[in-house]
């Protein structure tokens, strides 16, 4: 029997009025459309810049009216961009944060080369976005497995994000040396297993790797052969700068194919881990 999964029907979309932030307004709206979601638009004024109340105001209202969605609400807020995109999340109590950016080579002063200070800062599931919207629902998203990720956390966003797109699940384990992670991670593909079949949703188990090698460029040549229009990763603010799934984890997020990440900062969050025991 299918189990009641509650809806992303919160999300916030911080802008600075550029093409990516304009991106990430209508990716918003494609998610919060299918049960009429609110959409924040949220703007933060820096001190140093000389910006109206009004004029901010007036410029997140025609970021909404270039879409044909009205349930929308406007913040804006005057103070450091990333405690405050973090203080609007806990206050409006959002299910999702979707940002846009311009990748790594490009920059932008929301986001840009900045994006792992944003997921730092929030213990929110943060949706990165470039300038393609993703429309029609996310029908194939790559759910990357590393022994060292929180994946139950994971888990949940990709569930709720499923059951409303009646999406298809691809788990992609990372490869294992030992027996011993071997055992670890057929267990753990299991439980995740379990956990999507209790909630009734679709999924695939990719076949399993034979090296380690570029975790990282296996992510996205898997992305690319199932047609994936969505990639959830865990991320964890003491291995920034240092090499996440054998590569940098901005390669994931910044992909050269523009597919969307969700990223989940898993020390902002409880951590539970998969067990035999459920």
């Amino acid at each position: 029997m299918e189990t009641i999964v509650p809806k992303l029907d919160t999300i916030l979309v911080p802008t600075d009025f550029s093409e990516v932030g304009n991106a990430a307004v209508q990716q918003a709206v494609e998610i919060a459309k299918l049960h009429a979601g609110v959409i924040h638009l949220l703007h933060v004024v820096e001190t140093k810049k000389n910006e109206t109340v009004e004029e901010c105001l007036s410029l997140l209202k025609q970021s909404a009216q270039t879409t044909s969605y009205t349930q929308f609400k406007y913040i804006i807020e005057e103070g450091d961009i990333f405690s405050t995109i973090d203080a609007v999340a806990e206050r409006i109590d959002a299910d999702l944060i979707i940002m846009g950016t311009h990748g790594k080579v490009g920059f932008q002063k929301l986001l840009g080369s900045n994006a792992l200070k944003v997921i730092d800062s929030t213990k929110v599931p943060l949706m990165v976005v470039q300038n393609k919207v993703i429309t029609g629902g996310f029908k194939n998203i790559l759910f990357p497995v590393s022994l060292a990720d929180e994946d139950r956390q994971k888990t949940t966003i990709a569930i709720r994000l499923a059951k409303m797109f009646n999406s298809t699940i691809h788990i992609f384990p990372r490869y294992e040396s030992t027996k011993t992670g071997e055992k670890q991670m057929i267990s753990t593909i299991l439980q995740i297993k379990t956990y999507f079949t209790k909630y009734d949703v679709s999924f695939e188990v990719a076949p399993l790797l034979t090296s380690s090698d570029n975790f990282e460029k296996k992510i996205l040549d898997y992305s690319a052969q199932i047609s994936a229009d969505l990639i959830i990763i865990m991320s964890n603010s003491d291995d920034h700068f240092i090499p996440l799934f054998g590569s940098k984890e901005e390669d994931v997020l910044f992909n050269s194919m523009k597919i969307p990440v969700i990223c989940v900062e898993e020390k902002k969050i409880k951590k539970v881990r998969f067990s035999t025991a459920g």
